[in-house]
């Protein structure tokens, strides 16, 4: 049975890294890789993503109170439709935010959150993903500069179909490796699920298909009383190239997974989201 694509032991190694962010030629095998945060300019080297063992409460009924209640803004449960900026976990500037080295093993949301919007605000992210609204009838769309057709050297059109809500996530060993914090609370509470693809296909790819999931897992209120949220989640996509890609040396295909921390999306002077649109 050949190895697994994108697998966590290293004992099952390709010949090539698994870190890779930018094509490359004359590769004999899949390229398993993880975007780096700056996909939203270049393809650079993602790193190798951490492993940390379990750690405490990572619950969503832990919520932070900021205001009083007559000054929150309802909150009915988690949204998730509408337009996120991700970034992926293996991002040592954002590992060490949330789960500092000299302190408890408890991560730090509030201080992760911060940290993000500093580096949405420059724009940089991982990836971007835009979801419809609710009972999700339309298909979703994502995009990252690190995942990028070899021989065009431009971003894959992604798509994130069969979209469905759910009340529990369920991860499978393998995913679960990709994320720093581990407990009994990452799969359970409300959350989104959908397929992952290419869209039309794509040129010189023979099939691509993978899995994308997102839950809420802090929120708190601003001062003026309105919402600010972080959801974590899984993305992967496992593209097989065409005979034609592989002739050209571009190999097999190649193999992407991540786990990823996710916000909303930024707004222009007019309050709309910035970022990724839905199709017709």
């Amino acid at each position: 049975m050949p190895p697994k694509k994108g697998r966590a032991a290293a004992a099952n190694k390709k010949t090539s890294s698994k870190t890779k962010a930018a094509p490359a030629t004359n590769v004999g095998g899949k390229r398993p890789r993880s975007p780096s945060l700056d996909a939203s300019k270049t393809a650079e080297e993602g790193g190798k993503r951490a492993k940390i063992a379990e750690t405490a409460n990572h619950s969503e009924n832990d919520v932070e109170t900021a205001v009083s209640e007559t000054q929150k803004e309802e909150d009915n449960g988690p949204v998730f439709s509408g337009k996120f900026d991700l970034y992926a976990m293996i991002l040592p500037f954002l590992s060490k935010v949330y789960l500092p080295a000299n302190s408890s093993s408890t991560p730090q949301y509030e201080e992760l959150y911060k940290t993000i919007l500093t580096y949405q605000a420059k724009p940089d992210f991982s990836a971007q993903i835009v979801l419809p609204d609710a009972p999700y009838t339309k298909d979703g769309v994502a995009g990252s500069r690190a995942l990028r057709d070899p021989m065009e050297c431009l971003p894959y059109d992604l798509c994130l179909k069969d979209i469905k809500a759910v009340n529990k996530l369920s991860y499978t060993e393998h995913q679960k490796s990709f994320f720093l914090a581990r407990d009994s609370d990452m799969e359970s509470g409300p959350a989104v699920t959908a397929n992952t693809g290419i869209i039309d296909g794509g040129c010189g790819i023979q099939s691509a298909r993978g899995k994308f999931m997102m839950k809420r897992v802090w929120t708190k209120a601003n001062p003026d009383g309105s919402l600010i949220e972080l959801f974590e989640g899984f993305f992967s996509l496992m593209i097989s190239y065409s005979s034609l890609y592989k002739r050209k040396g571009h190999g097999s295909g190649d193999d992407t997974e991540f786990a990823f921390w996710a916000v909303r999306a930024r707004k222009d002077a007019n309050g709309k989201e910035i970022g990724l649109n839905l199709g017709s």
